[in-house]
């Protein structure tokens, strides 16, 4: 009788140990499913993160070549700017995406008034650079508070320099003359005069 009992013990110790294990293996699976997509969700915000710095620098140097454009007509090189977008559209999210596409709509807008020669003063000029600056401030708050989690936005645009009225308040008029478009009657005289 004894040799009887000591075998249910056994046995039902055994299927307890079992039932334990079953439910240890479970865990550890769940522990490595739940820790994988943790991994994985960090890594995407990472890549968000990366590519969101991506665009607010390429943004800066967009802005530059096309002040470049509209003072010595220098043509603007598309491709890092192209390159950064293609990212965002890869890992970003809607908002963050619409705000990106609003920078290039800036930066084409800005591009096309120069290329016809709608930009003639530097007063035209401030309001499509206020514009771009609008459109990348606003691409900077969509990236604080999607990928990074910021929950205060900014209010000022991302760089200090005051507004063109306050300059010519505080300093006047420019001593350059401001740019004018070329016309045939300019180019016709140009010819003329220097015949």
């Amino acid at each position: 009788m004894g040799t009887g009992l000591f075998f249910l013990v056994v046995g039902a110790g055994s299927v307890s140990a079992g039932r334990v294990g079953g439910s240890v293996s479970r865990s550890v699976v769940t522990g490595g499913l739940l820790a994988s997509r943790s991994q994985r969700r960090q890594w995407l915000r990472d890549k968000q993160v990366d590519a969101c710095a991506v665009v607010v620098q390429q943004s800066t140097t967009m802005q530059l070549a096309l002040l470049r454009q509209w003072k010595h007509q220098d043509r603007p090189d598309w491709t890092a700017w192209n390159q950064a977008l293609a990212m965002i559209w890869l890992v970003g999210t809607p908002a963050v995406r619409e705000a990106a596409k609003q920078i290039d709509r800036a930066f084409w807008l800005c591009g096309a008034r120069i290329n016809s020669g709608q930009l003639t003063s530097e007063d035209a000029r401030g309001e499509q650079r206020d514009a771009m600056e609008l459109s990348r401030r606003d691409f900077i708050n969509a990236a604080r508070r999607e990928p990074v989690g910021a929950r205060e936005p900014v209010s000022d645009v991302p760089v200090a320099r005051p507004p063109l009225t306050e300059i010519r308040q505080m300093f006047g008029p420019p001593s350059v003359p401001t740019k004018t478009p070329l016309t045939s009657t300019t180019v016709k005289t140009t010819v003329r005069t220097s015949a």
